[in-house]
């Protein structure tokens, strides 16, 4: 080897050493920034020269790597995923919760046994103007407290459904900047796979990123370009990206967004992150509770006016008009083109028509053909009915089918009253005739306008004489009678499950985001030993490079004085 061979060495040896302290120093200055990996520089020999004897010719600087485990990486992605969706998931629940107000006065199973105890009263005094009064502020109450707990139910959902559109809207955004960063890698690296890490540290910290949103698989191609994967659908597929997008659907009376993919309409599959926790709270978590919600809604609708039905206040009515309507007055009552909230049955009610002058009473027995054999009944053949049997006893009462489907009865003159007993039907409960409320749900239960307006039409009793209480008294019992709606639970206990079950969601949620966060600190930890930057070890190279860099330099500065003799020679 000659001098000037000698010299070229000693270069390659500084300029390797150079590099390496930039590679140790760039380490050092990245220390704290959040998802680095520490680089490596590789060193390799040059190759040797020579006939016989191969000398060698050097250092390269073969590559820079950067310390990753592909493994770790994805595992705390998963883990990522895991935690946000619990961690929404969990604060959904306490959200729910905090709504119930379940340990103050001003609940929902506060207003329930206030209402019935109302009836309590009121069955002690029956012709107590005040009671009655008092009975059906609390009706109010508890109609308010319903309604109330609705629109905040379906407030929180709206909330949710709000940040499931922002949420694709970043996952969009994300995805292209992850295809944008496929195509910068694949120039930048031209072949030479990982000689570009800084650009891959970047495209991993938006896929972690990205991985906060929804559960993703990362497949690397051989060109090194990442595909993401979501469930079994492709989202970025190398510098192409698939555009999300929030179809608008109806869901418990509310317009959702549902997730689909743009260019297919095919529904994302989701498993993980932040979206799969805003859906899970806003169709699962509460949806649940506007389900049980609506549950009790119906059947205390259903329950309070099949008695309250069949009772008489201490007024009676002049004409009656049905709370709930038929789609079409020529359909079966028990059929879906009907209509109807809740399904009347085969059977039979009583119809009384008073004379208020007289006080004489004549009663019309109204069968209701439910049976299913031969043509059964609609809410005209009903009409038709009681204007028969009314014509065939000289009854001074008619019925009608009004422009919107609801029945009407009502006195052929203004001193006639009509009341109703033994309705073995159902169908005065199931169209809303004489009943305390309106509606058949959460959203639609209302208290009736007649008896809101008048005290005195509120049935606490059956026979309409002075001091009847029956009814109250069947009112009261109500609320510890199991319902087969419920199945087989009271109104108050089936409340008081819901609230229990709510509970118990909410305990495991917590308990599941407590555990998604000790296992996501954990893979945090262990990228962190693999990835990331040690100072100590990093001081201990810089003190080796920087020695190989003055021994280099020291090398050269000998080479150079005998070249000096050399040419003295």
């Amino acid at each position: 080897m000659g001098v000037y061979s000698a010299l070229n060495v000693g270069n390659t040896g500084l300029l390797a050493s150079q590099r390496a302290l930039e590679v140790v120093g760039n380490n050092i200055a990245n220390a704290a920034t959040p998802g680095y990996s520490r680089q490596e520089i590789v060193l390799v020999p040059g190759p040797g020269v020579g006939e016989t004897i191969k000398m060698g010719t050097g250092v390269r600087v073969s590559l820079v790597l950067r310390r990753f485990d592909a493994a770790v990486e994805s595992r705390l992605r998963h883990a990522t995923a895991d935690s946000e969706s619990w961690t929404v998931q969990r604060q959904t629940l306490d959200r729910i919760e905090g709504l119930y107000n379940e340990t103050t006065d001003q609940d929902l199973s506060t207003a329930l046994t206030a209402f019935f105890n109302s009836f309590s009263e009121l069955a002690n005094n029956p012709q107590d103007l005040g009671v009655r009064t008092i009975a059906i502020e609390q009706a109010r109450r508890l109609v308010e407290q319903i309604r109330q707990l609705r629109g905040d139910l379906d407030g929180l959902r709206q909330e949710l459904d709000a940040s499931v559109q922002s949420g694709v809207q970043e996952i969009n955004r994300l995805a292209a900047e992850v295809a944008d960063l496929n195509v910068r890698v694949l120039q930048a690296e031209e072949g030479r796979l990982e000689s570009a890490p800084s650009l891959r540290d970047a495209r991993d910290a938006k896929l972690r990123e990205l991985a906060q949103w929804i559960d993703i698989r990362t497949v690397e191609q051989n060109n090194g370009a990442v595909n993401v994967i979501v469930g079994n659908q492709i989202l970025v597929d190398g510098k192409y990206s698939r555009e999300l997008t929030c179809r608008t659907v109806e869901d418990r009376n509310l317009g959702v967004g549902e997730v689909r993919f743009a260019d297919n309409d095919e529904t994302l599959a989701l498993a993980g992150g932040r979206l799969a926790g805003y859906i899970a709270g806003r169709d699962v978590w509460i949806g649940q509770q506007i389900d049980s919600l609506d549950t009790l809604a119906h059947n205390l609708i259903f329950e309070v006016n099949r008695l309250h039905a069949e009772g008489t206040g201490t007024e009676l009515l002049s004409a009656v008009r049905s709370e709930l309507r038929v789609l079409d007055p020529n359909a079966v009552l028990n059929s879906a083109d009907a209509g109807l909230a809740y399904t009347p049955v085969n059977g039979s009610f009583l119809l009384h028509v008073t004379n208020g002058i007289s006080g004489f009473t004549e009663t019309l027995t109204v069968d209701v053909d439910l049976d299913g054999l031969g043509a059964d009944d609609s809410l005209n053949d009903v009409v038709n009915r009681i204007n028969s049997l009314a014509a065939a006893q000289g009854v001074s009462v008619a019925a009608s089918v009004d422009s919107n489907g609801r029945l009407i009865i009502e006195g052929a003159s203004s001193e006639v009253r009509v009341s109703f007993s033994e309705d073995s039907s159902q169908l005065l409960a199931a169209l809303g005739v004489n009943g305390l409320f309106g509606g058949y749900d959460s959203v639609s239960i209302a208290l009736s306008d007649a008896v809101r307006a008048n005290p005195r039409l509120l049935a606490a009793g059956l026979s309409g004489a002075s001091g009847d209480n029956a009814n109250a008294l069947r009112l009261a019992a109500l609320a510890e009678t199991p319902l087969a709606g419920l199945a087989g639970a009271n109104l108050l206990d089936y409340h008081k499950q819901a609230v229990t079950s709510l509970a118990v969601n909410a305990a495991a949620a917590k308990s599941a985001s407590g555990a998604a966060d000790a296992f996501l600190g954990a893979m945090q930890d262990e990228r962190e030993s693999i990835s990331g930057v040690n100072l100590d070890e990093e001081s201990v190279n810089l003190i080796r490079y920087q020695k190989a860099y003055v021994a280099a330099a020291r090398f050269m500065s000998v080479m150079s004085e005998l070249l000096d003799k050399i040419m003295e020679i």
